[in-house]
């Protein structure tokens, strides 16, 4: 299978070990593209991604310098953090700012972390269909999942392509005319920062983390029409996080093919609303 822009995001690799690549090729309709595991119900299940206003102004990072890093060393395993893992705004240790764990840190308070619900992390279901449009992927589920059985997906590998550092899906819902997305980011960066996202010179919005998995930390949300209208205009955009230390790291997302593949998401998936 194709994949998305290959680039090199070393520090974010170096600092969670990431996810294989192989154990990214599908996932069900809106599941976690990092484990597999179903949607849980985000911070805010009706907020929009939003473009920026002067009340709410985007982080620093879209101007600063990217750091630049080495090729990642191939991993092995999964990056680990612990269950109870604080959510973006809170506090950490002493006043400290919570960070995405790497395995570390997570290992470190695991005996005092609640043991995740058996349903965390079920089963991935395998795409029935899969088609390319450029460096998007259009996957679709036999039995639909909630409905819906088809969405559109691109993934950003690091330079060796061995390691997953983001994967964006976007589903249409025919009975909410609206489109959802979830994007899933690797552990170790700053949660109190968000993530910013730019699409070309024509959206940009800083947002913050819904939930983080033993894999990875989730973006979720309904998606503004100026974000889909941006995405089908534009031919690049990134999304840019801090680490620790407030060091940008930029993220290159591609857009070549995201029109195709988005308008034969949404074809299929008011296909098969209809045929019911």
């Amino acid at each position: 299978m194709r994949v998305g822009s290959k680039v090199l995001v070393g520090s974010l690799i170096l600092l969670t070990g990431g996810w294989p690549a192989s154990a990214q090729q599908s996932g069900p309709t809106l599941t976690s593209p990092t484990s597999g595991g179903t949607l849980g119900t985000p911070a805010d299940p009706n907020a929009p991604f939003r473009s920026a206003t002067p009340s709410q102004p985007i982080s620093a990072g879209s101007t600063a310098p990217v750091a630049t890093v080495a090729p990642p060393a191939p991993e092995s395993g999964t990056a680990v953090v612990a269950p109870n893992a604080p959510p973006a705004g809170a506090a950490g240790r002493s006043g400290e700012a919570p960070v995405a764990k790497g395995p570390a840190e997570a290992n470190e308070s695991a005996a005092t972390s609640p043991v995740p619900s058996p349903d965390a992390n079920p089963r991935p279901l395998q795409a029935s269909k899969s088609v390319e449009y450029g460096d998007w992927t259009l996957e679709c589920f036999t039995p639909a999942v909630a409905g819906v059985n088809c969405q559109a997906t691109s993934r950003v590998l690091s330079a060796d392509t061995k390691q997953s550092v983001l994967v964006f899906s976007i589903v249409y819902i025919p009975a909410q005319e609206a489109s959802r997305v979830q994007a899933a980011l690797p552990l170790g960066f700053s949660l109190p920062q968000g993530v910013q996202i730019d699409i070309g010179a024509t959206f940009q919005s800083s947002i913050d983390v819904n939930r983080c998995t033993a894999q990875g930390c989730l973006i979720e949300g309904s998606a503004a029409p100026a974000l889909i209208a941006a995405m089908r205009k534009e031919s690049t955009g990134s999304f840019t996080v801090r680490t620790t230390d407030l060091v940008p790291i930029r993220i290159p997302l591609s857009l070549k093919g995201f029109t195709q593949a988005y308008e034969a998401m949404v074809k299929a998936n008011v296909r098969e609303v209809t045929q019911k």
